[in-house]
């Protein structure tokens, strides 16, 4: 089923998940909000910040704070779509400052 015009907002997602705290399930959602977030995992699976799912899954993330301890690349601690970015941090290992901009428009 898709996944149209949800919103997640202020919330702190604290926790050691094998997968992402949020979770696309493979089919496409629109006009998502997620905004002004603390999503932290500290398990070290591929994706274990954020996965969208679908690479088309579209919408507004901004605000939010996403570390999770996946070793590198980056890319692999959060899959994307095409979500629009604005003012996010991601911060792949806990002794890392987190960067603003995230290196790939998909995440993977």
């Amino acid at each position: 089923m898709d996944t149209n015009d949800v919103v997640i907002k202020g919330n702190i997602f604290r926790g050691t998940w094998t997968g992402a705290p949020i979770v696309g399930e493979t089919t496409l959602s629109a006009r998502l909000m997620i905004l002004d977030n603390v999503i932290y995992n500290s398990d070290t699976s591929v994706y274990c910040g954020l996965d969208l799912g679908a690479l088309n899954t579209t919408g507004i993330m901004a605000g939010n704070y996403v570390t999770a301890l996946y070793p590198s690349p980056m890319t692999k601690i959060g899959r994307i779509g095409y979500m629009n970015l604005s003012n996010n941090y991601w911060s792949n290992t806990v002794s890392e400052r987190g960067v603003i901009t995230f290196p790939s428009t998909t995440g993977v």
